[in-house]
């Protein structure tokens, strides 16, 4: 009987957090200047989180984003932005259950694939760069199961796209998560 109780109260005590490989989609409104060329972007990440401590995680993500022009005509002539993210962060969870809120701190590369095609000539700007973003926000993760959870989030973030026109926004995002055990 000891085995069996030292067992259960083992379990509860790992709660519903693990090392997890998650997807996220998002949702962008983009922010300063930079909303007056890009309404929002949407988009998704592909990511596994690190646990260091029962409440702590290192999180590692890259996706897919694209940019929506606020202007339809420059979309319709073919101008565009997409951004592959590389970043990497934490996570602080205040709780291990069903119900676990959480803040976040992420950091990385933004690697931005842009094409402009100008409204009065046919001349065309494609080019990559490469940009440092930040990104601050809170969450709340659900265990559906030991095993897969739901989550939804609200992060504030910012990118060094050009020093009179930060790339600026409120992220909203939603996912799915599977805790490896």
């Amino acid at each position: 009987a000891g085995v069996v109780q030292s067992q259960t109260a083992s379990s509860v005590n790992k709660g519903y957090l693990g090392n997890t490989i998650f997807v996220e989609f998002i949702y962008t409104r983009n922010l300063s200047d930079f909303k007056n060329s890009f309404d929002y972007s949407t988009g998704g990440y592909i990511g596994y989180s690190i646990f260091f401590s029962p409440k702590n995680s290192l999180d590692f993500r890259t996706g897919y984003i694209s940019q929506h022009l606020k202007d339809s005509g420059q979309q319709a002539s073919g101008s565009s932005m997409n951004i592959i993210p590389i970043h990497f962060g934490g996570r602080y969870y205040f709780l291990n259950d069903r119900v676990m809120p959480f803040v976040s701190f992420m950091n990385g590369i933004n690697i931005i694939d842009q094409k402009v095609v100008g409204q009065v000539t046919t001349n065309i700007e494609e080019n990559s760069i490469v940009r440092y973003v930040w990104q601050v926000g809170t969450g709340l993760k659900f265990g559906i199961t030991k095993q897969f959870n739901f989550e939804i989030s609200a992060n504030y973030n910012s990118s060094f796209y050009q020093t009179d026109n930060m790339m600026t926004g409120l992220e909203y995002s939603a996912g799915f998560g599977y805790v490896l055990k």
